[in-house]
C-alpha cells in the first residue's frame, strides 16, 4: 500500500520526509501543540522558531500591539522616564518613574 502525503494544519510546518501529524510545527509568531491547532502569540508577546514552545513576554521597559509576533524587535521601548512590566501590549502601559 502507498500513503499519499498530507497538508499540514494551517500555519504550521514540517521537515520533507516528515510522516506524521505530530511533525508539523507551529510557524513563528504562533505556538499550540506539535501537530495540533496553532494560536497567534498575544500582544506582548513573540516567538521566533518553529514549534509548541511558549510565547516569550517582551521585556520589560517595554511594550508590543502587534498579535503574532516573531522577534524582540517587535516590543518597542517605553519613553524616556517611564517604565513597563514585561509582556506589556500598549504605551500607556509605560507608567510616569518616580520624580517624573
Amino acid at each position: 500500500s502507498s500513503s499519499q502525503c498530507q497538508a499540514c494544519p494551517i500555519l504550521t510546518v514540517s521537515w520533507d520526509g516528515s510522516d506524521a501529524r505530530v511533525d508539523c510545527l507551529c510557524i513563528p509568531g504562533y505556538t499550540g501543540p506539535d501537530g495540533g491547532d496553532c494560536v497567534a502569540c498575544a500582544p506582548g508577546e513573540y516567538k521566533t522558531g518553529n514549534g509548541s514552545a511558549a510565547c516569550t513576554a517582551c521585556p520589560a521597559g517595554t511594550y508590543s500591539g502587534a498579535e503574532g509576533a516573531t522577534d524582540v524587535s517587535t516590543c518597542v521601548t517605553c519613553p524616556d522616564n517611564t517604565d513597563s512590566l514585561s509582556r506589556s501590549d500598549t504605551i500607556t502601559d509605560c507608567i510616569c518613574n518616580v520624580g517624573y
